[in-house]
């Protein structure tokens, strides 16, 4: 059957279970196969094509990593949500023997209904060590109930205990392991190997990476929110995302206020730094984006990401003109953390727009009143 195909019961039909079963199969089949059709973004820049096979990805922040808060640094939580894997060659029918129970299609779902709760392993040793949380997806046929069930010897219907529910859920299936060693719960924390300079564990085969997070020398848990780096990639309208920043500038150095910030669900507040328009009156503006959800696996610095920045308002008698605008992907280890932070900066020339008191060669004055400034992100 194919998508949207539907199991007919006609009149006075003798009823079968496995019409009941398969009914809800191509269902989910088909609801799997439109959210794929609708994240999958094209094939490259020269192809018009869907990209194949159909990559995996997070819905918001499903299964996102957050770093511990502050009074329980040691406990790292997993949101809630959706995620899936694309691409999986894993076709199952008549699961757990049941006539219709079906799992043909490619998109696998990563179902996570409650927050789960990942106890950090204390770092003892004076070397930094680095961590992985990894997924696979589950698909069980369980809930043992008591059901009274045909003997087709006798014609007589006779008790019997039969699984219920086929799950995908991943709540409480987590464990532990120490690399070398693999993951075989459902959600794998790997412990890696402290070192002078430490490397990421090794991805367990069949697993996908949640996160990366760095374990300092001697510490039983997290001192600084930028230890972890998020590396779900975000299932997105053709994998193209937005995101939208406010922020006032004002004269001097610091006092920066963020006024809005839209973006996916996952994404971190920016943070933002600039300097003193000192220097032929040019204003420098950096904000940073910290452990952003960019499926670091095919994401390159600066190749898949443009910015643009507009000015909403300014002081009557001045212009800022945006020159030298850049982005810059940090590399995965940093010297504090983790790594995965997108770091953006722009300049702003200040124009005076009456022609009273200016500089007639350069028409500059200093910066006097905050700028408004919205910046937008997008990348693919």
């Amino acid at each position: 059957m194919a998508e949207f195909d539907r199991v007919v019961w006609n009149p006075r039909e003798r009823p079968l279970s496995s019409d009941s079963n398969r009914e809800a199969s191509y269902t989910e089949m088909t609801l799997r196969a439109a959210l794929a059709a609708l994240t999958t973004p094209r094939m490259n820049a020269s192809s018009p094509a869907a990209k194949a096979p159909t990559p995996s990805g997070f819905l918001g922040d499903g299964l996102k990593c957050y770093p511990p808060d502050v009074g329980t640094p040691t406990i790292l939580p997993i949101a809630p949500g959706l995620g899936f894997w694309g691409g999986v060659v894993d076709a199952a029918s008549n699961i757990g023997g049941v006539l219709g129970v079906d799992d043909t299609d490619t998109f696998k779902p990563l179902v996570l209904s409650a927050t789960e709760n990942i106890t950090l392993v204390p770092n003892g040793t004076v070397n930094d060590r680095v961590d992985l949380i990894e997924v696979r997806y589950r698909r069980e046929l369980l809930n043992p109930t008591a059901v009274e069930q045909l003997d087709p010897g006798s014609g007589v219907f006779l008790p019997n205990t039969v699984n219920k529910t086929l799950t995908w859920e991943l709540s409480g299936q987590q464990g532990t392991v120490t690399e070398p060693a693999l993951s075989t719960a459902y959600i794998g924390y790997k412990v890696g190997i402290p070192s002078g300079a430490p490397v990421p564990p090794t991805l367990t085969p069949g697993y996908i990476p949640l996160a990366y997070f760095r374990m300092f020398a001697l510490s039983a848990g997290f001192s600084n929110p930028f230890q972890i780096s998020d590396e779900r990639r975000l299932l997105t309208p053709y994998g193209m995302q937005t995101v939208s920043i406010v922020v006032s500038i004002p004269l001097g150095v610091g006092g920066e206020v963020l006024l809005g910030f839209d973006g996916p669900p996952g994404f971190e507040p920016p943070a933002f730094t600039h300097t003193s328009p000192v220097v032929n009156n040019t204003l420098f503006v950096a904000f940073t984006l910290h452990n952003p959800p960019l499926g670091v696996g095919d994401f390159v610095s600066g190749n898949r990401v443009t910015f643009n920045v507009e000015m909403l308002s300014f002081a009557d008698d001045q212009y800022p003109v945006i020159v030298g605008r850049s982005c810059t992907l940090l590399p995965l280890l940093g010297p504090t953390g983790i790594g995965t932070i997108l770091n953006f900066s722009f300049n702003a020339i200040i124009l005076k727009t009456l022609v009273a008191a200016i500089d007639p060669a350069l028409l500059l004055i200093p910066h006097q009143n905050p700028t408004v400034f919205r910046i937008t992100l997008n990348y693919w």
